[in-house]
């Protein structure tokens, strides 16, 4: 397997993400938001020489979700579904359905997340929570 390029690797998060219904997705990060959505974001950082010289390169994106603030119940609900490890709304377990992302990576995994406190985009309230992966690919 080839070294993957860095927007593979996130349209490949992306695509894990789409199998969850009614949440908006994106591989890069949108001039405007719509919740619920979740932005996996580029990775920071990149490990060129995890192992072997080059043999394995690890990177750790971030996916973001942010769901809509307009009744604190249902926005705190929504959020708790798509941080839950399992579910039909868990960012956990549709990412870690296909650990190889599509065949594009050798292993992915959720590795945490971290609530974010309210947050405002554009005049509109959110609430929100970034989840951390640990990706590990072929290298060059």
């Amino acid at each position: 397997m080839a070294a993957p390029t860095i927007q593979a690797i996130l349209t490949g998060i992306k695509t894990q993400l789409s199998t969850i219904s009614g949440l908006r997705t994106n591989d890069y990060v949108p001039d405007a938001l719509n919740p619920p959505q979740a932005v996996v974001d580029f990775p920071n950082p990149i490990t060129y020489h995890e192992a072997f010289a080059h043999g394995k390169m690890r990177l750790d994106p971030t996916v973001i979700i942010l769901v809509s603030r307009a009744l604190d119940r249902i926005g705190t609900a929504a959020l708790s579904s798509y941080a839950s490890p399992t579910g039909a709304n868990s960012i956990h377990a549709a990412i870690e359905l296909d650990k190889t992302l599509g065949g594009v990576v050798d292993d992915c995994i959720v590795f945490e997340f971290r609530r974010l406190n309210q947050q405002e985009i554009d005049a509109l309230q959110f609430f929100g929570g970034v989840f951390t992966l640990h990706v590990i690919a072929p290298g060059v």
